[in-house]
């Protein structure tokens, strides 16, 4: 027998939770850019190869959701011709 606790939201709250976690992945998207920006600009400046790099490895990210973003668009095209 599970021993979980069972707990179901309603949907004002799951509402609020998705807001929260969109909220905290659009706070995490721009602050990795910015992270990224002042990387490579203190890495140029400094000539620190170090911080260069961890800048662009930042700004990476921002290429790997734009990525995602259009692989899930292109599925749920395939996927709605699918249904016609």
């Amino acid at each position: 027998m599970c021993t979980c606790l069972r707990y179901t939201l309603n949907m004002n709250q799951q509402t609020q939770y998705f807001q929260y976690a969109l909220w905290l992945a659009f706070f995490t998207i721009f602050y990795n850019a910015a992270e990224g920006l002042i990387s490579i600009y203190i890495g140029i400046q400094d000539e620190a190869l170090t911080l260069f790099g961890f800048g662009i490895d930042s700004l990476g990210t921002l290429g790997l959701i734009y990525y995602s973003y259009q692989k899930g668009k292109e599925s749920f095209e395939k996927a709605a011709e699918l249904e016609d």
